[in-house]
């Protein structure tokens, strides 16, 4: 677990096993979409392995994005 994009991205750096990332769109300093990608560069065996919770679910970039990586909005 990690309060924020970057030290969850250590937390990726640091070889710990995670089977599944849940994010959340709005972070501080970097979204969960940010965060994703940046997460499935590190490691892509993570990809399509994300749930992304928001209260935003009718934000179409959001509902895009999530459609083109193939991950679920949690309201």
């Amino acid at each position: 677990m990690a309060p924020g994009g970057a030290e969850a991205l250590e937390v990726l750096r640091g070889g710990q096993s995670v089977d599944l990332l849940v994010l959340d769109h709005r972070m501080n300093a970097m979204d969960g979409s940010e965060l994703y990608l940046q997460a499935v560069a590190l490691r892509p065996q993570l990809t399509g392995r994300a749930l992304i919770m928001t209260g935003d679910t009718l934000n179409p970039s959001l509902v895009t994005f999530a459609a083109q990586h193939g991950l679920r909005l949690m309201a």
